[in-house]
């Protein structure tokens, strides 16, 4: 089976086995290339090479807030939470996403966890799709920073 790895900054984020297809929106799917076996994610590739070591890149070693679930909405700005309340009824991983949100035992919301980071880049992807205009990328790391626009 071969392994597949999506890079930013030439590092390894998301690391699986298979098709990533079945793992991610078709979208950030794409994003995914084939690499060796031994790739786990962190892993760096410079020169032709994958290594284990440190990277370079300061995203890797940013720390993120937990913020409180209000705030983490309003992150994003009205248009997106609008399109991605349209989005919920057809489909499903955006639904349980925001219906998680919507618990009320859901306080707060710690964006250093990987699947809060790949929901919300799921979910700013779809809502792009969709018809909202957006850098998702920026977008992204608009939330992370934690600040209103």
């Amino acid at each position: 089976m071969s392994k597949f790895a999506r890079l930013v900054n030439n590092v390894a984020v998301d690391v699986v086995d298979g098709d990533p297809a079945e793992y991610f929106h078709p979208d950030i799917a794409a994003q995914f290339e084939e690499v060796p076996s031994n790739v786990e994610a962190g892993w760096v590739f410079a020169d032709d090479v994958w290594s284990a070591g440190e990277s370079s890149n300061s995203a890797e070693t940013e720390v993120f807030q937990t913020v409180g679930v209000i705030k983490f909405k309003l992150l994003f700005t009205s248009p997106e939470r609008v399109k991605a309340k349209e989005l919920r009824a057809s489909d499903a991983l955006i639904d349980d996403f925001w219906s998680i949100l919507d618990d009320p035992r859901t306080t707060e919301v710690d964006l250093n966890l990987s699947s809060i980071q790949n929901a919300i880049e799921y979910t700013l992807t779809a809502i792009n799709a969709a018809g909202i205009a957006i850098d998702v990328g920026e977008r992204k790391a608009d939330i992370l920073s934690a600040r209103l626009l």
